[in-house]
């Protein structure tokens, strides 16, 4: 999860960004497949991205914050139940930076002009403490009928029993979004 702020092409709003991600491996680079991505529903396609928008669902997302931590919630569209709830609380204890040895980036795959690409975005470096966090999260999948072809598999993955979130952090750093790297074309 992210809040994203000062974006080039949220207009000076900020975003909500929820990602689930599993760890993989292709032609000897190791990082993250995202297998799906949601953005509050307001956000515009732009060029200016730092990810490839045809990768992204759009939803709507609230986010309560308080001195405990924050809740998410995201709703397929207004009126409906949510189909996601993430709970995330603050225990204060601290460690390094969240950079990892095994995480070269992410790879993110679309359907372009009846194609299916992947792009990899290289991982960023973050040089600040992170904040390690409890974390825990449900889902309702009957609420998810309209989701797009790529999140088919979604069934399999609300169905697990979970207790928590595992390797939950939070950090907070300033994104140079001028100079992020740019989309590499996995062939």
């Amino acid at each position: 999860m992210e809040i994203i702020e000062d974006a080039p092409w949220l207009e000076g709003q900020n975003c909500i960004r929820v990602e689930l991600n599993t760890p993989v491996s292709h032609d000897d680079i190791r990082g993250w497949y995202n297998f799906a991505t949601w953005e509050n529903s307001w956000v515009v396609p732009s060029e200016k991205r730092d990810t490839p928008i045809i990768t992204t669902s759009h939803t709507d997302i609230s986010l309560i914050k308080s001195v405990e931590g924050y809740i998410f919630t995201m709703w397929p569209d207004k009126g409906n139940m949510p189909f996601l709830n993430i709970e995330i609380k603050h225990t204060g204890n601290m460690a390094g930076p969240p950079n990892e040895d095994d995480n070269e980036g992410t790879f993110y795959y679309s359907h372009e002009k009846d194609k299916e690409i992947c792009y990899f975005k290289p991982a960023e470096s973050i040089n600040v403490s992170r904040e390690r966090c409890t974390a825990s999260f449900n889902w309702d999948y009957a609420h998810l009928e309209n989701m797009p072809r790529k999140y088919h598999n979604l069934p399999m993955v609300c169905e697990m029993k979970c207790d928590r979130i595992l390797g939950a952090y939070m950090v907070k750093f300033q994104r140079e979004f001028e100079k992020d790297n740019k989309m590499q074309i996995i062939k």
